[in-house]
């Protein structure tokens, strides 16, 4: 039987890689899952680099100006780029914070997105492994999940 591969920019990407970042996805049990789309085309650099900065900006508004030296305070998240039917970009992540800030963070999130960037829709995970499939069927094209740098910072 034929192994099952896919090649984007020389990077392989086999079943077994794919299965491993849902299992990763699924045991860092983030109970989130924000569909962020953008109002206007934007490239994929600026589409992470946009939705980084709405991270950053929720968690001074929640922390204060020197939240960085809290990383187990802050939001975690994994995300993912993906082309919509008409072409335009929008982001899918999985997104966590400490169960007392989890509402106000998603909340303040949702509006900052709305506000600068255009359409969010922010809910619950209701089943873990399908809203990290959902998030990972892009990789074969795209091929990049980003991951916040405190996304074991706080277990539940």
């Amino acid at each position: 039987m034929a192994k099952l591969s896919y090649e984007i920019a020389g990077n392989v990407y086999s079943a077994q890689m794919l299965r491993a970042w849902v299992d990763f996805l699924v045991d860092t049990d983030l109970p989130i899952f924000a569909t962020l789309t953008f109002r206007r085309p934007v490239t994929q650099r600026t589409a992470l680099r946009s939705f980084r900065e709405m991270i950053d900006f929720t968690n001074r508004k929640l922390y204060g100006t020197r939240c960085w030296k809290k990383p187990n305070l802050l939001l975690r998240w994994a995300v993912v780029v993906e082309r919509g039917v008409e072409g335009l970009l929008h982001v899918h992540a999985l997104l966590d914070a400490p169960e007392r800030d989890l509402v106000l963070a998603t909340r303040h999130l949702e509006r900052v997105w709305r506000k600068y960037q255009g359409i969010a829709q922010i809910g619950p995970v209701r089943s873990s492994e399908r809203c990290v499939r959902y998030l990972c069927k892009t990789l074969p094209q795209d091929g990049q999940v980003e991951l916040s740098r405190n996304l074991k910072k706080f277990p539940k």
